[in-house]
């Protein structure tokens, strides 16, 4: 489907794909969100993952509610966790209903938001490791495989992609 092809124009654009048990998370009726015991088993395992990748460097996370559901202090609980297993800066920049085509009638896509001269609408100008969480708002859409790439693409003028 989609996913894949989202996943495999990330590989193609030299991004590094992390793997997780997502249907093991809890979820709030409608299947889609963490709960917030959920949101704290992600962010843990987000955080195992990035701790020998970007150990002492800073991360900017881009996702869309799966990081966004419970708000900003949901995404600054996973900043905290991501925070100590790193030892380096970290921000969270979670818009719900995103992804790499989605919200991009209002630039608000992942790709607008990792762009150096975007504004403050783009927090990983100074990040050394971009991740991507999210891409289920762009399984409709043709052109996902298309900007997830260029958003990669994008990240790697001056960071380096971890999806």
């Amino acid at each position: 489907g989609r996913l894949e092809a989202i996943d495999a124009a990330l590989k193609q654009a030299g991004s590094t794909s992390l793997r997780f048990p997502w249907h093991s998370y809890p979820y709030v009726a409608d299947g889609e969100h963490f709960t917030a015991g959920g949101l704290a088993a992600f962010g843990a395992d987000l955080a195992d993952a990035l701790r020998v990748v970007a150990r002492r460097k800073s991360v900017c996370v881009v996702s869309d509610s799966t990081l966004g559901y419970h708000g900003r202090r949901g995404a600054e609980r996973v900043e905290r966790l991501l925070r100590s297993a790193t030892g380096g800066r970290v921000r969270v920049d979670a818009v719900n209903g995103s992804g790499f085509v989605a919200r991009s009638s209002t630039s608000q896509h992942f790709g607008a938001r990792v762009r150096p001269c975007g504004g403050r609408r783009a927090p990983g100008f100074d990040a050394q490791v971009v991740v991507f969480v999210g891409g289920w708002n762009d399984v409709r859409d043709a052109r996902a495989a298309y900007a997830a790439a260029a958003a990669a693409y994008a990240a790697t003028r001056c960071l380096r992609p971890v999806t």
